[in-house]
Formats: structure tokens, C-alpha cells, sequence
């Protein structure tokens, strides 16, 4: 395979195998790596902005058999769950169904990052599209946290090798026309954080899998946003460089504040 020496603001200047091609981004380690640093160092900056704030993990699904979309295309699911909807109470339409909006009103969430899987149920014989949700802030006073099946296990580097969750289910999340089980974790160590930003940023590097060509077919043809961030996470290029001041990293800034120019 080629390598190809690139330089990155996030992983530094290393030799990298080349894409195959653009359109198979979602298939590509390096775009998921890349993705995973990124999100690594907005954390960096939220943390900066907002001190001593909880970094929790939300996985939520389309609502159950009873209804259409869980037999549905991978189109229609998406657009089912990422639809523009009004949220009573508040004025207007707002994205993934008033999710991101009832989170930074009604819990203690400033923002975070979407993140959409796509697996296929071979047993149904249909997808199962759901979102990994990192959250900054605190979403429990509205969903609760999931209990644990077992402990943590650690592996040797110290990160996250696998954490149980029990499934939950919520009130809240199938008022806004979501499945009412999901899962809430929060990290409580800083590997915790780093193995979360890893995890998600790599599942949306989808496995090829269900009937030929429908995924293809999906992402090729719909071209959907597999990652998405909302609220504070939104960061602008003067959050970042502001961040890089306080750490006296003056490379970085030089190549932001280029970047803005």
C-alpha cells in the first residue's frame, strides 16, 4: 500500500497509507483517527472553558417493532432520526427530533458530538441505526445513569476495555419519537475520556455488512453526516487558539491563527 508523509494539527506529521479513495472515507482508519484527535482536543478546550465538567456517553435507538422506521431503509431511518421537529414549549423546528435542545435546557449538557452507527440485525433481517451521543455536561437529573452488569476492566495501557451497561429506558427520550432504551454512562478518569473520543469517533468507520450493496448504497448515495457536533462543542477557530495561548503551545497558534487568515 502507498504512504504518504502529511501534516496533521492534531497527530503531527507522520506517514500515513493513502486513501483509496474519497468516496470510501467512512471505511478509512486514518480519517477515523483523525476524527478521534480532534474531538480529543475540543475537549481540551471545553474543559478549559467550562472547569470540573462531567463527560458522559448516550446511546440511543429508533423506537421499537411496533413502528414503520424500525423496518425501514437506512435512508429513511437517518432522516427519521436526525428530522427537524417542533418541541413543545419552544419556538420553531430543532434538529435530531429537539434532542439537542431539550439536553442543554433541561439537563446540565453544554454541547457534545453526535455519532451514527449503522449494523444490520441478521436475526430481523433489518438495520438498526443508533447514535453514540458524547455529551459534555450532566444529563442525568433527565435520563438517568445505566447501572452496571459488571465492573470496568482496564487493559495494561489504561484504557477502557470493557464496561457493561444495563440497558435503560426513558419517558423522555420516547416523547421526542426515539426507542425508549438506551445507555448513559460518564468517565471518571481522563483515559476513560480518551477511550470514549477513540470509540465513537471509530464506529462511525462503518463494517460492511447487511444485504450487497445497501450500506454502499446508503453512504455513496445519501452522503449522510456520520458525526455531528451541537452546542458548545461547536467551537470557533478563537476558542482554540485561546486554548493554545493558556498552554503556551505558540506552533499551534501560529498555524490557527494562518489557518484563519
Amino acid at each position: 500500500m502507498a504512504f504518504r508523509t502529511t501534516e496533521d494539527s492534531h497527530l503531527g506529521t507522520k506517514a500515513r497509507p493513502a486513501a483509496r479513495h474519497k468516496r470510501d472515507v467512512w471505511s478509512n482508519n486514518v480519517v477515523a483517527h483523525r476524527k478521534a484527535a480532534k474531538v480529543m482536543e475540543d475537549l481540551k478546550v471545553l474543559d478549559m472553558l467550562y472547569p470540573d465538567t462531567p463527560v458522559q456517553c448516550l446511546t440511543t435507538t429508533l423506537p421499537g417493532s411496533w413502528h414503520p422506521v424500525r423496518n425501514s431503509s437506512l435512508v429513511n431511518q437517518f432522516d427519521y432520526m436526525t428530522k427537524r421537529m417542533t418541541v413543545s414549549g419552544y419556538p420553531g423546528k430543532h434538529s435530531m427530533r429537539g434532542l439537542n435542545l431539550k439536553l442543554t435546557n433541561e439537563s446540565y449538557v453544554f454541547g457534545g458530538w453526535h455519532f451514527f452507527e449503522c449494523k444490520y440485525n441478521t436475526k430481523k433481517k433489518w438495520w438498526n441505526l443508533h447514535c453514540h451521543s458524547l455529551l459534555f455536561g450532566d444529563a442525568s437529573p433527565t435520563i438517568p445513569l445505566s447501572e452496571f452488569d459488571i465492573p470496568s476492566i482496564w487493559n495494561s495501557e489504561g484504557g477502557l476495555q470493557t464496561k457493561n451497561l444495563k440497558s435503560s429506558t426513558s419517558g423522555f427520550l420516547h416523547e421526542l419519537g426515539f426507542g425508549e432504551r438506551y445507555t448513559l454512562d460518564q468517565a471518571d478518569s481522563v483515559n476513560e475520556k480518551v477511550s470514549y473520543c477513540t470509540k465513537l469517533a471509530y464506529c462511525t468507520k462503518q463494517v460492511l455488512e447487511g444485504p450487497e450493496n445497501e450500506l454502499v448504497g446508503f453512504l455513496r448515495g445519501r452522503k449522510p453526516r456520520l458525526s455531528e457536533a451541537f452546542g458548545a462543542a461547536r467551537l470557533s477557530n478563537d476558542d482554540r487558539i485561546a486554548y493554545h495561548v493558556e498552554q503556551d503551545n505558540h506552533s499551534m497558534v501560529e498555524y490557527l491563527t494562518r489557518w484563519k487568515d
